[in-house]
């Protein structure tokens, strides 16, 4: 409002330029949001399989989950009265304790944020795997539809998983290289 102000707009322009701004800022959300649906979306099924894949090792499935939070954790560390204000003044009762000093908060967000982007890549592993092991389920699930099915259907399916594995490595490491690296350059 005062940036409209000193630009040089009449008074009855300014509540249409802010309404213009804020449903351009809507359109550019909605649109981002319309492109990370579906990796959104392969990146659930993906921990669900590798959750149930690992079903007999529970330090593994902890692992997973806590790296399937990450991002919430991460948005979390930068919301001041979730993250700065109950770490620097936790509440105990009537008494506030001072867990991390305000001036170490910032080192320790960060290397939250460096220890989580290790533990996603530690775990590419068993996502992958939880990806290749769709092309087990598609061949399972034509085998039980009535009739004979071709050998190149099977074949066909067991190729569009392995050829689109490149694309799915993408969509899981490039976010988190992306956080590191800007955390790292953040730092430096």
């Amino acid at each position: 409002e005062v940036f409209a102000r000193q630009q040089g707009y009449a008074e009855w322009s300014i509540p249409v330029t802010k309404l213009s701004v804020k449903l351009g800022l809507a359109a550019v959300c909605a649109f981002i949001g319309a492109l990370l649906a579906f990796p959104g979306l392969r990146l659930a099924q993906t921990h669900l399989d590798a959750v149930q894949m690992n079903s007999d090792r529970p330090l593994i499935q902890i692992l997973l989950h806590i790296s399937f939070l990450s991002p919430v954790i991460i948005v979390l560390l930068w919301i001041k009265p979730i993250a700065r204000d109950f770490l620097a003044n936790a509440p105990m009762g009537k008494t506030s304790v001072t867990l991390v000093s305000s001036e170490a908060f910032d080192s320790v967000r960060l290397w939250v944020i460096v220890t989580l982007c290790m533990l996603k890549l530690a775990l590419t592993r068993y996502h992958l795997q939880a990806y290749l092991n769709l092309a087990q389920k598609w061949v399972e699930q034509m085998k039980k539809e009535a009739g004979r099915i071709a050998t190149i259907d099977i074949q066909r399916k067991v190729t569009r998983v392995s050829c689109y594995l490149t694309v799915v490595t993408l969509q899981y490491l490039i976010p988190v290289l992306i956080i590191l690296f800007s955390t790292l350059a953040f730092k430096a």
